[in-house]
């Protein structure tokens, strides 16, 4: 529309018999980034140019990509390849083409990332450039190792070693080795799989590695423990703990509380493996809430950024209309004045419209966008720490107790894998998961856990967001209740106040300090939620106090 407005104002001004022409300046509108998007400023301010230089959207990519954030990572790189594009530089347009296949591997979309990464080692290959090839080989052997196909993984990781090791990249040389190590055991190939874990751990010590040195002493007690040999893996154990304490690594801690939780299973002291276990566990959730607590809390920013920047557009195209009737006013004579500024009004009104109406669709667009990604996230989150649960029950050695918990979560899973595409369903629905979910942590807890529901018939026809009053009752349990030796209650209670649905989920647990202490996934994709769906016509407080007890309260609009 704004494209064909000078032309519109022109037929009027021939229709009304104007003699003079009309001059219109259409002024540049700034284009802002999303993610996913390579569209850049054409004239950027100096220090957006200095940001949007090629090294710089790189590391920033690999940064954002290394802690999980990959759909900017994903932005940030698809702006790299448009430069290289634009430059026409082979080397520039082979690395992004690189790291958007890595992302797209760590997404698990392979024929994507095998794409990308096909086109960059071409590329590569054409420059001789040895360690783009490697990497390019380490990624697609990775693909192929997630397919089982053995073969072909074992051919591309075999080339990434030669490769590394010619260039004497050790950094990259030490991964090839340890991913190529690890191949070769899951084909049982222990002696083969044990030299390389080896090999990786002389080279990621070479280069002072802290992560390298611990996963490779993992990997090899790995190995070792599948040969029955306890005292080797021991060692292996306790000299990984001590570097990946040192280096502070959450996730090589995480594998060796596994492997040692492996190890005492294996000797039959059950009580030592369900500690270690336990402590796998406690990992697991804080690597995946820290995870997803930084990507929340990107979408927010994102989000108010975005809004930012569609107000500062609203005004650019508000001074656009003004400056159009400007000229138009002081183009046309007296005589033709006034018909020609009551069709600019009427054409005025029609454009606002018009673009009210595509910024409507556009935000409605947005924050589905949104709510469907957050969705995917929390799925994964819930239907974890229920598993977690059962595999703690297994421990216990109690197959009646077992069988009921896998039955639940076999319903449990079917409700899930059901849930609307629409983004809301009723109380009701919601309601019969939790009672679900509320039996498998019955199974587990015993006399620990007791419940009351109290939520009238009259308010189980509202619609929310899937699995959020649920979210909420899972963090009072696993936070709340199981960490005190008496257990405690939870109480889900709903009253109507001032045409809103207001939901409490309390219980009588642990508590915190609010003011010290972050909230983790759970509570913050609730709080995201709500404010993506409802805007501002939501609420959600939480109020706790340490050793007494925990108090989430949400309200929603009815009707």
């Amino acid at each position: 529309m704004r494209g064909n407005l000078p032309m519109v104002l022109g037929v009027c001004l021939l229709l009304a018999g104007a003699g003079r022409s009309v001059v219109m300046a259409d002024g540049a509108v700034g284009k802002t980034s999303s993610p996913g998007s390579t569209v850049t400023p054409d004239t950027p301010a100096p220090e957006t140019a200095a940001a949007l230089t090629f090294p710089g959207l790189i590391r920033k990519g690999v940064e954002e990509g290394r802690l999980g954030n990959y759909d900017v990572a994903l932005s940030l790189f698809f702006e790299a390849l448009s430069i290289g594009e634009t430059t026409g530089e082979q080397r520039k347009l082979a690395e992004a083409k690189l790291e958007i296949g890595w992302i797209h591997r760590l997404m698990r979309e392979d024929e994507r990332a095998v794409r990308y990464l096909d086109e960059a080692l071409h590329l590569f290959t054409e420059l001789q450039h040895s360690r783009g090839e490697a990497y390019c080989y380490n990624n697609l052997g990775l693909i192929e190792a997630r397919r089982q196909n053995s073969e072909a993984a074992l051919r591309y990781l075999n080339l990434a070693v030669a490769k590394f090791t010619e260039v004497g990249h050790r950094s990259g040389l030490y991964m090839a080795q340890q991913y190529l190590g690890k191949v070769y055991a899951k084909l049982n190939q222990p002696d083969r799989a044990e030299q390389l874990f080896k090999r990786s751990l002389e080279t990621s010590r070479m280069i002072e590695d802290a992560n390298g040195t611990a996963d490779a002493l993992n990997s090899l007690a790995e190995v070792q423990l599948s040969r029955r040999q306890f005292d080797s893996a021991q060692r292996n154990l306790i000299a990984a703990a001590k570097v990946a304490t040192d280096a502070e690594s959450k996730e090589a801690l995480r594998t060796n509380h596994r492997l040692y939780s492996d190890l005492h299973t294996a000797r039959g002291d059950f009580e030592s493996a369900l500690a270690h276990f336990q402590q796998f566990n406690r990992l697991e959730r804080e690597i995946f809430d820290e995870r997803k607590t930084r990507q929340v809390t990107q979408l927010q920013a994102w989000y108010e950024n975005e809004a930012k920047e569609a107000r500062i557009e609203a005004l650019e195209r508000e001074n656009d209309i003004q400056r159009v009737a400007g000229n138009l006013k002081t183009a046309i004579g007296v005589g033709t004045g006034v018909l020609l500024a009551l069709l600019a009004f009427f054409l005025v009104r029609y454009y606002r419209a018009r673009l009210a109406h595509e910024e409507t669709r556009q935000n409605a667009m947005q924050v589905r966008s949104k709510l469907n990604n957050l969705q995917r996230k929390v799925n994964p989150h819930f239907l974890f720490n229920t598993l977690s649960s059962i595999i703690q029950v297994g421990y216990e050695e109690n197959p009646s107790k077992l069988e009921q918990l896998v039955h639940n979560l076999a319903e449990l899973y079917r409700k899930v894998l059901y849930l609307p595409d629409d983004l809301s369903m009723p109380l009701s629905e919601e309601l019969g998961l939790i009672e679900n979910y509320l039996e498998i942590e019955k199974i587990r807890l015993g006399d620990r856990l007791q419940i009351d529901i109290s939520i009238p018939p009259e308010h189980q026809s509202v619609n929310i967001p899937p699995l959020m009053i649920e979210t909420l009752v899972e963090n009072a349990i696993i936070h709340g209740i199981a960490p005190k030796e008496s257990g405690g209650r939870v109480t889900i209670a709903s009253r109507i106040e001032q045409r809103r649905l207001v939901v409490e989920v309390a219980d009588d647990g642990v508590g915190f300090d609010p003011e010290s202490s972050s909230r983790g996934f759970g509570l913050a994709s609730v709080e995201q939620r709500l404010r993506l769906f409802y805007k501002n016509q939501a609420s959600f407080q939480v109020s706790s106090t340490a050793q007494t007890g925990t108090t989430v309260r949400l309200a929603v609009p009815v009707g």
